[in-house]
């Protein structure tokens, strides 16, 4: 309510309170005036009592309709709006009444309130009479002469126009349950006799108030407006369930698109395995504190659903209990005791029973996540999706108060089973639907798990930490404190899992019955056509009454004979036979369809678990074979893409499945595209990429990026699953963060490749230099960067400079160009137009020069590779720079042997690409560079000192040259500056 005058929101408010005090009031009412209050006309058949609703979400939607009715008479009092309705003596009183009211109180924000609902304020009462002389109204011609269906019509219309029958309806039930609900609070306050007693007062409304209002304005016959939304809500359903809805599911190959979600087949199944893995992670490593435990033969575990004992479930049955091997109500508790560790956790001493709370609150925040985690995998794994309200309902055992339980084992399957009632009579024959859905072997296990081993600590430490006189009997109960586990936070964490888990958004309980459905109309034909069969052989017979000829012959219809005579051992109550195969059939396709089936027996699980690993590695290989690459390359680039040398063979390898694979290619020649493209496909799973340097991580992650290839920097805590390729330095994959990920990945079959880019790197790296010298090294290096950079006005880039990433940014993103960097840029930076390399000091080795002066030209276009080394002296107050940079140094120090061979002494000098060729593919150039753009020793022989004219001269680009004139580096490097900085804008150039 911003923007309106203060007691407009207080009469916003107020409404909300006066509706959500009504529905505390219906709990204390009796079973009497619950049905009373539903009756609508004189019939034998008896209503369902009124019930309030499970959670504030559908309550809402009542209590906004009434808000914005109130509100809208108030406008209108206050001359605001004009309309050809009159409202009645009474209701102008009661109105000018509340208004008065609300504009004499003084506002509170609502938001500083606290959560008790405190006693009916004089507004709150006014707001109510006056709600009920709306609905106390009997319409004598035209209906819309009543104020009330007046209000309704303005509530139906929305900018875009009139709601339609799929909104409308539900606004009308929401209005007339909630309309109930104020009859009901009208009759508790004004009484046509007084209570003796507070107590009896404290009950609830009596009956004979309630009737006297229903039959006045809220039963059929009374020309009452509550009689005219009946109708219309009863017209606006028969309509929606005659009208088909609109289309919003379609199908490209195995992706479904269903408005704003496009979600793939394999990223459903990439979910659940993922997902199966991470709950039973959580069992294992936190709940279960990653003790060894007992095992369990699910397979040979026995059940009994008829039993109506109370606290009776599927792990307190008999025989159960000895097969179990151990009582599990006291194994947790007994490890506790047992292990000095656990017990100094959870203990304040050795001899203490009393716990430590922040222990046991950081225990059962891991005990809510797990039951968070085998919600959704329930809800996904059991067949076709139930409601929030069916799922979070079930029981897993009977409670003392006579509901029966919802969890069973049936034929070496956890068998989850709600029902639900849709009618709104109490008959003899009630149509109560049972629903069973059974989950996979896998995910039943876990249940049977957790019921056996972990819930009775958690219980016990719910009764002596947080004074729980009671436990829920609930599979998943809101009870923990802090973590509350309603309908609204498990829509709320369904929605966060399933994006988590598939990178879909928008996901959520009503969105995925539709996804599921559509899915199934797809997949599971088979399983309807085998429904269809079984529904055949049912019904052979009478074609009245579906009754077999055996069943006749007995005297009872084959209805009756399912639900009393010769019923299974096994069968729930209320179920029948034929509609429990049904189920289990159903429920087994949908295993099959998300890969989770596994076997019944704990120490199978493994096994099965890595054979369905590796169907889904297969596949996906199957899929990379059948794919041709270079169609790929085309639809990711462009359609003129062509290979560069050696790339399609490699990539054909690649799709072959090959392994192992070393891939020698030139610099430049585009190696990573042999990871790069068979990842980019849907079906792939998840490639790992060991790069090492961190300069290298960000340039691929901002290629793959532009791609719209999922990809990611591997971080500690990170977890994103739906990621493609994972980019990790060799440090990072050594820690056991990165170690666990890994094995959660190959565990649950999504890893498709490890790549080591830049291997060599790893075999280069001189084991015996000292690390306090490598230090100083690039102490030298980076000073060298820093000071050179600031005279030429340009970005540098060192490894531990913290703006390096903006650097490097603002350098790709520059026109032109120069920025000066140690060896932290010599790898894998893949910037296309670098049009000059300039070495200022020389490299360590050959190698890393060769990798160093390859990001120029990258391209296709020419460039210039120019090194500086200084003049041979003996001179010994030379600086370090000036000594590392000469032929001496070279020649004594370098452990190169081809890095000297390459730079050589004036009197040896040889083709600089000869000398690069032969090291870096075994092939001798007896012609030199005469196929290629010449270097230094083909253009001008063995070029001695060059003057600074003669370097300002040179136009012809070349391939690699070496200055030996230390004076005149500075002054080249300013030169190719200033001349990048006048370059034609269109011919974009840089400089490293």
């Amino acid at each position: 309510m911003m923007g309106s005058p203060p007691y407009e929101s207080m009469i916003w408010d107020a409404v909300a309170h006066l509706i959500g005090r009504a529905e505390e009031l219906l709990l204390r009412s009796s079973h009497f005036v619950r049905v009373a209050i539903v009756q609508v006309e004189d019939s034998h058949h008896i209503q369902q009592p009124l019930q309030p609703y499970q959670g504030r979400r559908q309550l809402q939607k009542g209590v906004r309709a009434w808000q914005q009715i109130v509100l809208f008479f108030v406008r209108l009092n206050l001359g605001g709006l004009d309309l050809d309705t009159r409202l009645s003596d009474t209701q102008k009183e009661t109105l000018a009444a509340l208004v008065a009211v609300a504009k004499s109180t003084p506002y509170e924000d609502e938001s500083h309130q606290s959560e008790d609902m405190p006693p009916m304020q004089e507004l709150e009462r006014g707001i109510l009479f006056f709600i009920i002389s709306l609905l106390d109204y009997v319409v004598q011609g035209w209906e819309y002469e009543s104020p009330l269906v007046c209000a309704l019509a303005v509530i139906a219309v929305r900018p875009q126009g009139w709601l339609g029958l799929d909104k409308f309806p539900s606004i009308l039930s929401a209005l007339i349950k909630t309309s109930r609900y104020l009859v009901l609070q009208e009759a508790y306050e004004t009484p046509t006799v007084l209570a003796e007693a507070d107590v009896t007062r404290a009950a609830g409304p009596r009956l004979e108030d309630v009737e006297r209002l229903t039959h006045r304005f809220l039963r059929r016959g009374t020309r009452s407006p509550f009689e005219w939304m009946f109708d219309l809500r009863s017209y606006g359903q028969h309509l929606a369930m005659q009208s088909a809805a609109g289309g919003k599911v379609s199908w490209t190959g195995d992706r479904l698109s269903y408005g704003d979600i496009s979600l793939d087949i394999s990223q459903l199944k990439r979910m659940v395995s993922l997902l199966s893995y991470d709950t039973r992670q959580l069992l294992d490593s936190c709940l279960l504190f990653g003790l060894p435990t007992p095992t369990i033969s699910i397979q040979s575990l026995v059940d009994n659903p008829s039993s109506t004992e109370a606290g009776f479930s599927l792990v307190r049955h008999s025989e159960a209990r000895k097969l179990l091997e151990v009582e599990g109500g006291c194994w947790l508790l007994d490890q506790v005791v047992r292990s000095p560790d656990l017990q100094l956790k959870f203990f304040a001493d050795r001899t203490s029973n009393t716990f430590k709370l922040p222990a046991v609150n950081q225990y059962m925040h891991s005990v809510n996540h797990f039951r968070t985690n085998l919600a959704v995998l329930c809800h996904i794994t059991s067949g076709q999706p139930a409601r929030a309200t069916e799922l979070l309902s079930i029981r897993h055992r009977n409670s003392y108060e006579g509901e029966q339980r919802g969890v069973y084992l049936d034929g070496g399957l956890v068998n989850l089973t709600t029902s639900y009632y849709k009618g709104s009579t109490i008959e003899a024959k009630a149509d109560v639907n049972i629903i069973q859905r059974y989950l996979p072997e896998s995910v039943g296990l876990v249940v049977v798990r957790y019921l056996w081993l972990v819930l009775p600590w958690i219980e016990l430490l719910e009764t002596q930490c947080y004074s729980r006189t009671k436990v829920s009997d609930h599979l998943w109960p809101d009870q923990l404190p802090g973590h509350a586990f309603d309908e609204n936070s498990f829509r709320t964490r369904f929605r966060q899992i399933t994006e988590k888990y598939t990178g879909c958004s928008g996901i959520n309980i009503p969105s995925y019955r539709h996804v599921a459905i559509a899915i199934s109309r797809k997949y599971l034909t088979a399983v309807e056509q085998f429904v269809d069969v079984v529904d055949a052989s049912d019904e052979q017979g009478d074609a009245v009454d579906g009754t077999t000829p055996l069943d006749a012959q007995a005297s009872h219809s084959s209805y009756v004979a399912q639900l009393v005579y010769g019923r299974d051992g096994q069968a729930v109550a209320g179920s029948l036979p034929t509609s429990r195969d049904k189920f289990r059939t159903v429920s087994r396709a949908w295993h099959s369809l998300l890969g989770c089936g596994s076997p019944r027996r704990e120490e199978d699980v493994s096994k099965s678990d890595k054979a369905v690993t590796e169907q889904q590695v297969v596949r996906r290989w199957e899929l990379l074979r059948q794919s041709d690459p270079l169609v790929r390359l085309r639809e990711l680039f462009s359609p003129q893409a062509e290979f560069r040398p050696k790339q399609d063979e490699v990539l054909r390898a690649v799709y072959d499945g090959v392994s192992p694979i070393l891939a020698i290619m030139p610099t430049s020649s585009g190696k990573s595209l042999s990871f790069i493209l068979p990842a980019s496909y849907e079906f792939s799973g998840t490639t790992l990429v060991v790069t090492p340097l961190l300069a290298l991580q960000q340039d691929m992650l901002r290629r793959t990026t532009k791609l719209s290839i999922p990809a990611r920097v591997w971080t500690k805590g990170s977890d994103d699953t739906n990621t493609k390729i994972v980019f990790v330095t060799p440090e990072s994959a050594r820690t056991e963060d990165f170690l666990s990920y890994f094995h959660r990945l190959r565990t649950t079959g999504q890893i498709d490749r490890i790549v080591f880019n830049e291997c060599h790197i790893f075999s280069d790296d001189d084991i015996t230099f000292r690390p306090a010298i490598k230090e100083l090294v690039s102490l030298f290096q980076f000073n060298t960067a820093t000071t050179l950079a600031a005279q030429l006005g340009c970005p540098y880039y060192f490894s531990s400079y913290e703006d390096k990433k903006a650097s490097l940014e603002d350098f790709v993103a520059a026109e032109q160009g120069v920025i000066v960097t140690t060896n932290a840029l010599g790898l894998g930076i893949d910037i296309p137009n670098v049009r000059a390399v300039i070495h200022y000091d020389c490299p360590d080795s050959l190698i890393a020069y060769a990798q160093e002066s390859g990001r120029a030209g990258r391209d296709g276009k020419e460039s210039r590779c120019i090194l500086f080394v200084g003049e041979p002296s003996a001179t010994r107050t030379a600086s370090y720079k000036q000594r590392k940079r000469s032929f001496a140094a070279i020649a004594s120090h370098s452990l190169d042997v081809w890095l000297q061979r390459y730079i050589s002494t004036p009197d040896s000098a040889v083709c600089r690409r000869t000398t690069l060729s032969e090291y870096l593919d075994g092939v001798v150039r007896d012609k030199g560079c005469q196929d290629s753009a010449g270097c230094d020793v083909c253009t001008a022989g063995a070029a001695w000192p060059r003057t600074s004219a003669a370097v300002q001269e040179m136009q012809s680009p070349i391939d690699r040259h070496i200055f030996r004139s230390q004076e005149r580096s500075q002054d080249f490097v300013r030169h190719e500056f200033q001349a990048s900085q006048a370059a034609d804008s269109n011919q974009r150039q840089r400089i490293i």
